[in-house]
């Protein structure tokens, strides 16, 4: 299994370190739109949210992470990530999306990451 570093989360008690690439929500769900087949029915709106749940998700992972001493934090749509979303969605905004099109919204996410340099070496 290959996994790869996609993002650095920085804190206020973390040294400095220089970012080459910065991932900016409107810039991706710009991306994002441009790359889901037109046979998707979603709206620039549900893009958003879907990527906003998910590095929400991705940010929980990490604190639990933190907390328990270290692990892994796979980004790119992992079963866990993609119930989370839906669950979120439902949830919180009444709003129901289909797995594939979750699924598709993290692959256009991580075109993107690869296109502003934010994908870093593999990792084994």
């Amino acid at each position: 299994v290959y996994k790869r570093q996609v993002m650095l989360w920085r804190n206020a008690r973390a040294r400095y370190v220089p970012l080459d690439s910065v991932y900016v929500i409107d810039d991706a769900v710009g991306f994002v739109a441009e790359q889901l087949p037109d046979d998707e029915s979603l709206t620039r709106r549900d893009i958003r949210r879907i990527l906003e749940w998910e590095v929400y998700f991705l940010q929980m992972q990490a604190r639990r992470a933190h907390r328990s001493g270290g692990g892994d934090i796979v980004a790119g749509g992992t079963d866990q990530a993609v119930e989370y979303i839906q669950a979120q969605a439902a949830a919180k905004q009444n709003t129901e999306y289909a797995e594939g099109q979750i699924r598709a919204v993290l692959a256009g996410e991580a075109a993107y990451l690869q296109a502003i340099g934010a994908v870093g070496d593999v990792v084994t």
